[in-house]
């Protein structure tokens, strides 16, 4: 084979016998008609006493193996950029529908109308949240779902609605979800957490609690202020369902998921593993 072919297996079955083990291992030989490629398995023959006396070599040819994997890394690599540019024009597009929003908010003449505005701004803004997630990121299929609600809860908690920001006491484990599920608990999230902070307007400042943890094949999530009690006359108990209130129980039902509402407490579980 050669001084620069035949090296290589000089240097494996040197190892074989130092180390008394086998070992698998690919290499390639240039040919005229183009270069192959090759994968041995060299085993050792052990004496009486268990030291390798002998090695046993056995060779395949897989260069068909190794042009396909090269031509699926390649269409993968193709896929990823795409992927890439789709979703920044996704989040493109929602920084335009925001921009346009918050125009036609200031032009708003009632009270209710600028709310329900603003509340629209606040679910497009998580869309754009978790599509900005995906950005400089090998992995454009996944959400981390604690780094997602944490800056969720900041925005929300910065938006105004309560005069005096609540404290913020975050206990999270990391967990990823596909872009598809994430989008449906990111919704989830936004409304719950939305809900509960506008029942604390006009309060003195409370502690704001949020859990966020795997409970096997369930995603948990619990939200909680110290000392304060969900009023059962508020939009999340009322027999006249709000939008608000609907679209929460809509989305934990298209997961097959859980609401429990506690006198503190608001958990969510949602079976997306």
């Amino acid at each position: 084979m050669g001084e620069e072919a035949g090296s290589i297996h000089l240097e494996m079955a040197q190892k074989v016998f130092r180390e008394n083990r086998g070992i698998t291992y690919e290499w390639e030989m240039p040919l005229p008609e183009g270069k192959r490629y090759f994968q041995t398995t060299l085993s050792p023959v052990r004496d009486e006493k268990g030291n390798c006396i002998e090695i046993v070599g056995v060779g395949r040819e897989i260069t068909s193996l190794r042009l396909a994997l090269e031509e699926v890394q390649v269409r993968l690599e193709e896929k990823n950029l795409l992927l890439r540019e789709i979703q920044h024009r996704v989040q493109n597009n929602l920084q335009v529908i925001i921009s346009l929003l918050n125009l036609q908010l200031q032009e708003a003449a009632s009270d209710e109308t600028k709310e329900e505005f603003q509340v629209a701004i606040s679910r497009i803004h998580t869309f754009s949240e978790l599509y900005g997630q995906l950005q400089d990121k090998e992995d454009v299929a996944h959400i981390r779902m604690d780094l997602f609600l944490l800056s969720l809860a900041s925005r929300i908690l910065d938006s105004g609605i309560l005069q005096e920001r609540p404290e913020f006491q975050w206990e999270t484990e990391e967990v990823s979800l596909p872009l598809d599920k994430a989008i449906t608990v990111g919704l989830i999230f936004n409304e719950i957490i939305s809900g509960y902070i506008e029942q604390l307007a006009g309060n003195e400042k409370k502690v704001l609690k949020g859990t966020l943890k795997r409970q096997g094949f369930f995603l948990e999530f619990l939200l909680s202020c110290e000392g304060r009690k969900i009023e059962k006359s508020r939009p999340l108990y009322s027999s006249n369902p709000s939008l608000h209130q609907e679209l929460i129980q809509s989305l934990v039902m298209h997961t097959n998921g859980t609401l429990e509402y506690r006198e503190t407490e608001i958990i969510v579980k949602l079976p997306v593993f």
